[in-house]
């Protein structure tokens, strides 16, 4: 087999089905850095349950990216879980304990007035 040497100067270009920068992969980091922003400006209680808060969003963000990029609920295998976070542990693709506790302590701080950590 002979190949020309004139394909060294074609355009070389990446096709896919999705256009990463319209996909939303950079709003999770977007989220994460905001609070970030806030953690390193302020640090009264008030900010802290904003910055737990904004983290669980982009957290939420990422697990709903994810689902829908993944379709995780069509994979036909028996004994798959239904809630996404639990899905994606049994994947193998995230170890949901840090996820798990950041609920808990953005559930308590929303919900019974907690002091945030």
């Amino acid at each position: 087999m002979w190949l020309s040497s004139e394909f060294l100067n074609w355009y070389a270009f990446v096709e896919n089905r999705l256009d990463s920068d319209d996909f939303g992969w950079k709003r999770a980091y977007e989220i994460w850095t905001h609070a970030e922003q806030v953690l390193d400006q302020h640090s009264d209680e008030f900010h802290l349950v904003d910055v737990v808060t904004t983290l669980k969003r982009a957290m939420t963000h990422r697990l709903q990216l994810l689902k829908n990029t993944y379709i995780f609920d069509a994979i036909p295998v028996r004994g798959t879980p239904q809630r996404t976070i639990e899905q994606l542990a049994f994947w193998g693709i995230v170890r949901p304990t840090m996820l798990v506790q950041l609920i808990h302590i953005r559930n308590a701080v929303e919900h019974q007035d907690a002091t945030p950590p």
